[in-house]
Formats: structure tokens, C-alpha cells, sequence
């Protein structure tokens, strides 16, 4: 798991030890806990920048209160905690007949699988020179032979010789580094000057690095090309796994070139970053619609950068750009694992801006986020309180603000609102912010406003309205294009009476899912969910339904959003009533009694008369004595506890019944379109991203776009390995 914030690091730990309903704030911290049971801790992959002591610190302190509990740390740097005993990982042999050692057989395969010639027995002598000279290191010896198409290994043992070509990375300054470091020195001494200057401002960076966000802040006319030559000689790891390719330097070579800078020149780069930081929040914040569902792709990538930038921010008191960066971030918080640290981030920036100027657009967006965060994450009346005080103060601000951050205010509002038993203030609230909206022309939120229109019309017994609302808002989301809109809309139409929906023609509730899954926004999906469960339990399919089920948990309980875990806990309680298991039924009805007025208060009525009938149940085939007594041993248990109870069983029950029914694994990457081969061809020509657009009359961009994608299908990590492959297949 990517851990990209300090106080992220112990509820990560206490996740994947299953350690339920752990409390940061207890006695002994989580060391104490962990201590409870014999365990060993391994960190796989953990490299911590020496610029960011936080995480280094959390660590330390979390080693120093367990006593018994032993940890494992497996990393490219050392982390120099107290008490620590540090093993280096043995090199690999380079002492063996000539050319036969690990060592060579390394070397021989990063050279060929980026288009060197196969050596020659006369080569053998020098590269086994070259693997000695180096120690066996793995990562250095990558570093040489990713330079073989350029130099023959005579030349590689030679130049290795040599002293640096530049004298900014000294050989001196990595002499603790030894062969690594003597290896990285040499590998950036013979960078042509763009790389050079690339690989140095890609140091501001604390996470992964889209091109966009390099191009931001670095000084480089071709980026594309510069980076792509950094992959090649392994300085720079790209990832094209995903619809972006991101790059992210190796944290030891990051630390020796952010070491080897000029104070000055850190200093500059830090405030390039920073700009780079909060106008990228800017941009985020004017381009969405300040509820959005998801973050923006572009977000989610750099969320460790933003959140340095936005500590920077904090800690010298720049209140704007603190609160840009919160408005910015939010939603990313919202659709995953919102930590009461991101909260303190929140409260410190109310303050701050609070101080600062009392009043404007700001203040009363960042307000109306922290409240839908705390109601995303409540689980009883206690929390309602400060929620609904952080409601109406955003609402209080929004009136002397823009119509459109009022727009966002009062959306925010009413997503917040759900979790309350009185409607009327949410009705008010889409009332005034429909007819905002239809004078504004902001065509996306007055379809959202239908939608959640629709639904407190449809709690108020108003079918009729609720139908008129939700077709008008599936229209217009049809014809903005917009598929999540779209997906809203329409599953929204599937909780009304079928009396009401007759000849509307909807879709399947699993077709839904689908079509949200292929949107790739995490609350739709979790929207459909529950539905495509129901439609699944009345077909007779337990094992589909509890699919559903575990997903819905899964999501909720890695959000911190227990509401949903509660609807999927009922779906459970049916399934394992109907199973002949009343006494654990019963024991579910008990784990979400606690939290039946935020329940009451979001689910559908057919939803929740289905709910109580199959509570009144089993209560009557158990007897009320012996229902009650399961129920409270259910009542017990916090909602981290039930949430684990219940998913814990519910896969059990699923491997049981069905050891097959498991996730469909990933489609195989298909081969590779006509464009990209011919993208291909020309990489192979040895043309670069600007020859390619300028001959396929295209842009860098899309070139990028299309050599991404090769990659990523080829599996290889950049150009060099991209033609060579292509040249032993035509082979």
C-alpha cells in the first residue's frame, strides 16, 4: 500500500494487521496493540525522503512503544531508526569462470533488452570488469548496462575509470555511497544538458510525476524526449499501467542529486513547486463542480505533492493557497480513506482563512467540505451537532459569494444533509439551488439537483414529482454526455416502484454497475452497488448478491464512509436469515441499531420497509428474549468491527459456496493498434516524439499518449526496450 502521508502510516499498519476499531488516541498507541499477539511487521518497497523527517519520526516512535512486535523494513535507503541493525543485501557473485557470474548475466540482459548487440566472447573480459568495478550491485550495474547501445563495454570499462564529466556530481561527494553511488555519479555526469536539468527539478517532487505536472515547473524545452532518455538509462521508473504514464525517481537517486544541488537552487525549486502546487489547485477548483464525485485524474496522482504544498502553505500562513489546496484535495478524500489528520489539515486551514478575511468564497467552500467529510465519516447522533454547525455556517458564507460557489456550497450541503431525518432544509436547499443553477446555465448541477430532488421526493411518498425529476435530470445528463450523470439518474429511477417506472424501459441494476465501473468514479460505482445486490437477492442468487455485498464493504470500509457498510450489513443480515441463521442475523440487525436514524434518513422507502420487515422477522422466529440478547452483542461492536465481522464472513460464506467466485482478473492487453505500430515504426527510425507529431501530423502530446500504450502492452519500460523488441521480432 502506498503510504503517501506520515500520519497515514499506523492506520495503514493497523489495516493490514486486521486490527479492528483501533483507536489512534489510546493508551500505548498502536506499538501496544500490535504487542497483543506474536507478529512481525514487514514494510516491503519503504523509502523515505530525507527532506520529509515526519514519516522517519512516526516510524521511530511506532518501533520505540512495541515491545514484542518486530519489524522488517526492505528499502533502497537506510532509515537509521534507534536500536535498528542494518543488512545490506548481498551483491550478486561476479567471481566465477569468465562471463558466467550473476553478475554478467545481468548486465547482458538490461543491454540487450534495450537494443545492445549480443556481446561477443572478446566483450566477456571487459564486462566482467565492468560488474566488478561496480560490486555487484544490481542497481548500478543496471545503470552501466542501460548505456550499451551508446558504448561498447571496453569503452564502459574505461569511462568508469575516468573522473565525472561534469563537475557538479563529484565522484567525492558519493564516496559513502560506494559502487551505487559511484555509479549514479557517472550515469548523470554523462547526461546531455536537458536530461541533466530534468532529472534535477523532477528532485522537487515527493510522489509520482505525470509529464504535465514536470512540464510545470521544469525549464526544459522537450520534456517528453528528456525523460524518455532518463527511463532508457534507468535514472527515471515510468509506470503505464494506468491511463496516465507516470515517472518517479528511484528515492537513492533522488537523494543524491537533491544532495549534490546548490542550497540556492533548492531553495528556487521549492518555490517553482510550490507555484506549480496551488495553481494546479486553481485550476482543479475552476474546472470542476466542487462536488465532484471523484477528483480530477490529475489530482490523484500528485495528492503527496499537494499535501506537502499545502503543509508549506499552513506553516508560513498563506491562507489562499491553503485554502485552494483543501477544495482541491477534498475530493480525493472524500472517495477514499479520509484520516482525521486531513481533517486537522481542514480546521487548521478554517482558521486560517477565518483570520485572514472572514468572509468570501473560500472560507465557505472549505466550511461546507469539512462537513460533508465529518458526515461521510459519522456514525452516531454525537457528530450531527458540529456537522450541522459547519452546514449552516458554509450556507451562512455563501450568500454574499459567487452564484456559482453558491452553487457548490449548497450542493455540498445537500450531500451532507442526507444524514439527517428532517428533510426540509434539504428541499429548500435544491429548490433555491435549481432555479440558481437554470439562471446560471450550469447545466451539470441543475441535473444533480433534479436527482437529489427526485430522492427527497420520492422519501416524502411524491412519486409522481420524483419520476418527472429524475427523467428531466437523465435527459439532461444525456445530453451533456455525461455517462456518471447519466448512470445517476437512471439507477436512481430503478429504487421507484416499478407501477411508477412502467414503460420507461431501465436497464439492469448489474448493467449499471457495469456502465459505472466503466465511468471509473468510485461513488457511482458505490451508488449501484447496493441495488444490483437487492436485484440479486430477489432472483434467489445469495453468492451474486454477497458479491455485491463485499465490494460495498470493501469500498466503505477503505473510504471510512460506515453508512454504506451499514446497507450492505442489512443485505447480509437477509441473506444469512434466509440461510437459517437467525441468532447472527440478529446479531447484524445489533450492529447497525445504533445508526438506524442515518439509515432511515438515506434509504429509499421501499429499501428500508424491506429492512424492517426482515428485522420484525426474525425477531418474531426467535422470540424477543433471545433476539434482543443477539442484538445487543451486536450493538457492541464499532463500526470498523462490524464492517471486518462481516466481511470476514460474508467471503467465507462466498468461497463456500462458490471457490470460483472470485474477481475477474484483468482483460489481457490487446496487441497493438495500426497507429501504434506505425508509431513504432518511426521509434524504431530512431525519430523522436516532435519527428513522429510532425510526420503523423500530430501533437508530442498524443505521441506520448501512443508510446505509452505500446509499453504498457509490450511490457518493457521505455523507448529503448520498445525497439528492441521490435527489432527482434522482425527478426
Amino acid at each position: 500500500t502506498r503510504v503517501p502521508d506520515a500520519e497515514l502510516l499506523e492506520p495503514a499498519i493497523a489495516k493490514a494487521a486486521g486490527i479492528a476499531g483501533w483507536d489512534p488516541g489510546g493508551p500505548g498507541g498502536l506499538g501496544t496493540v500490535l504487542d497483543a499477539a506474536p507478529r512481525l511487521v514487514v514494510l516491503d518497497g519503504f523509502d523515505t525522503e530525507p527532506s520529509e523527517p515526519a514519516m522517519h519520526e512516526r516510524l521511530s516512535e511506532l518501533v520505540a512503544s512495541a515491545r514484542t512486535t518486530r519489524f522488517l523494513l526492505t528499502g533502497r535507503t537506510p532509515h537509521r531508526v534507534p536500536g535498528d541493525r542494518l543488512l545490506r543485501v548481498q551483491p550478486l557473485p561476479t567471481e566465477s569462470e569468465v562471463g558466467a557470474s550473476p553478475a554478467v548475466e545481468l548486465f547482458i540482459d538490461v543491454a540487450t533488452s534495450v537494443g545492445a548487440a549480443t556481446p561477443t566472447p572478446d566483450d566477456l573480459p571487459a564486462i566482467d570488469a565492468v560488474v566488478g568495478r561496480l560490486g555487484g550491485n544490481p542497481l548500478a550495474i543496471t545503470l552501466a548496462a542501460s548505456r550499451a547501445t551508446a558504448f561498447s563495454p571496453s569503452t564502459l570499462q574505461d569511462l568508469l575509470e575516468r573522473p565525472t564529466p561534469n563537475a557538479m556530481f563529484a565522484s567525492s561527494v558519493l564516496a559513502e555511497a560506494g559502487e551505487l553511488g559511484t555509479s549514479i555519479d557517472w550515469s548523470v555526469g554523462h547526461l546531455d544538458p536537458d536530461p541533466s536539468a530534468l532529472l534535477g527539478d523532477l528532485t522537487a517532487f515527493h510522489g509520482p510525476v505525470p509529464v504535465e505536472a514536470a512540464e510545470s515547473i521544469c525549464d526544459v524545452d522537450d520534456v517528453i524526449g528528456a525523460v524518455s532518455h532518463l527511463v532508457d538509462v534507468h535514472l527515471v521508473d515510468a509506470d503505464h499501467s494506468g491511463p496516465v504514464t507516470i515517472f518517479s525517481l528511484p528515492p537513492v537517486v533522488r537523494e543524491h542529486v537533491a544532495l549534490l544541488m546548490p542550497a540556492d537552487a533548492r531553495a528556487d525549486l521549492r518555490r517553482r513547486h510550490q507555484r506549480w502546487a496551488v495553481d494546479l489547485a486553481h485550476w482543479a477548483t475552476a474546472t470542476g463542480t466542487g462536488e465532484a464525485h471523484t477528483p480530477a485524474p490529475e489530482i490523484e496522482v500528485v495528492e503527496p505533492d499537494l499535501l506537502v504544498a499545502l503543509r508549506r502553505a499552513l506553516d508560513v500562513r498563506e491562507a489562499d493557497e491553503a485554502g485552494a489546496l483543501v477544495v482541491a484535495l477534498a475530493p480525493l478524500w472524500l472517495g477514499g480513506l479520509t484520516h482525521e489528520t486531513h481533517l486537522e489539515l481542514v480546521r487548521r486551514t478554517t482558521a486560517l482563512l477565518a483570520a485572514d478575511r472572514p468572509r468570501g468564497d473560500a472560507l465557505a467552500l472549505v466550511h461546507g467540505w469539512h462537513a460533508l467529510l465529518l458526515a461521510e465519516r459519522a456514525s452516531g447522533a454525537t457528530a450531527l451537532d458540529l456537522i450541522d454547525t459547519e452546514r449552516e455556517r458554509a450556507l451562512e458564507l455563501a450568500r454574499d459569494c459567487d452564484p456559482i460557489v453558491r452553487l457548490r456550497v449548497l450542493a455540498l450541503a445537500v450531500r451532507t444533509g442526507r444524514v439527517y431525518v428532517d428533510r426540509g432544509p434539504l428541499i429548500e436547499c435544491c429548490n433555491e439551488a435549481r432555479q440558481l443553477a437554470l439562471v446560471e446555465g450550469a447545466e451539470d448541477l441543475l441535473a444533480r439537483f433534479e436527482i437529489w430532488a427526485a430522492m427527497l421526493a420520492h422519501q416524502e411518498g411524491d412519486l409522481d414529482h420524483a419520476l418527472e425529476l429524475a427523467l428531466a435530470a437523465r435527459e439532461r445528463a444525456l445530453h451533456l454526455e455525461d455517462e456518471s450523470l447519466t448512470v445517476t439518474a437512471t439507477a436512481f429511477l430503478r429504487t421507484l416502484p416499478e407501477s411508477t417506472t412502467a414503460g420507461v424501459g431501465l436497464p439492469s441494476a448489474a448493467q449499471l454497475v457495469r456502465s459505472a465501473r466503466a465511468c471509473g468514479e468510485h461513488r457511482v460505482v458505490l451508488w449501484t452497488l447496493p441495488a444490483a445486490s437487492e436485484e440479486s437477492r430477489d432472483a434467489g442468487d445469495a453468492l451474486a448478491a454477497t458479491r455485491y455485498d463485499i465490494e460495498v464493504m470493501e469500498r466503505a470500509r477503505d473510504a471510512g464512509a460506515w453508512a454504506w457498510a451499514w446497507v450492505a450489513i442489512i443485505s447480509q443480515a437477509e441473506i444469512v436469515a434466509g440461510c437459517g441463521e437467525l441468532e447472527r442475523a440478529a446479531r447484524l440487525h445489533g450492529m447497525v441499531h445504533h445508526h438506524r436514524h442515518i439509515l432511515e434518513a438515506m434509504l429509499p422507502p421501499a429499501v428500508l420497509a424491506r429492512w424492517h420487515a426482515s428485522r420484525d422477522a426474525v425477531r418474531t422466529a426467535l422470540g424477543a428474549e433471545t433476539y434482543e440478547a443477539c442484538a445487543e452483542a451486536g450493538s457492541m461492536r464499532t463500526p470498523s468491527e462490524a464492517a471486518t465481522e462481516v466481511l470476514e464472513a460474508a467471503r467465507r460464506f462466498l468461497a463456500d459456496g462458490d471457490p470460483t467466485g472470485l474477481p475477474e482478473s484483468p482483460v489481457d492487453a490487446s496487441p497493438l493498434t495500426a497507429r501504434e505500430l506505425e508509431v513504432l515504426d518511426l521509434l524504431v527510425d530512431g525519430d523522436s516524439n516532435k519527428d513522429i507529431a510532425r510526420r503523423l501530423g500530430i501533437t508530442p502530446k498524443t505521441v506520448m499518449h501512443h508510446t505509452s500504450s505500446i509499453y504498457r502492452k509490450l511490457g518493457v519500460r521505455g523507448r529503448a526496450e520498445a525497439v528492441a523488441w521490435a527489432v527482434r521480432r522482425a527478426a
